[in-house]
């Protein structure tokens, strides 16, 4: 889950000055996620996604390392199903 933060708070950054990728550099790791919480076959739930999405869309790229660690517990604790 830090790797898929740190390359968000990448692609936002740029958003945020104007480059657009058109999700051309999106990881998708969010089923890779979803399995190691427990959620087979992918069949995750929509609103589990939307939280997992959502939250990834409104990262801010001035995160430093331990803010990332804290965040991570808060959407762990968030996503557990």
């Amino acid at each position: 889950m830090i790797a898929d933060i740190k390359h968000n708070q990448l692609i936002n950054g740029l958003y945020n000055i104007g480059l657009m990728d058109n999700d051309k550099y999106t990881l998708n790791l969010d089923f890779v996620v979803a399995e190691l919480l427990g959620i087979k076959n992918k069949n995750v739930p929509d609103e589990w996604l939307d939280t997992y999405h959502g939250t990834m869309l409104n990262l801010q790229s001035t995160m430093t390392d331990d803010e990332i660690v804290l965040f991570v517990d808060d959407l762990y604790n968030r996503l557990k199903i």
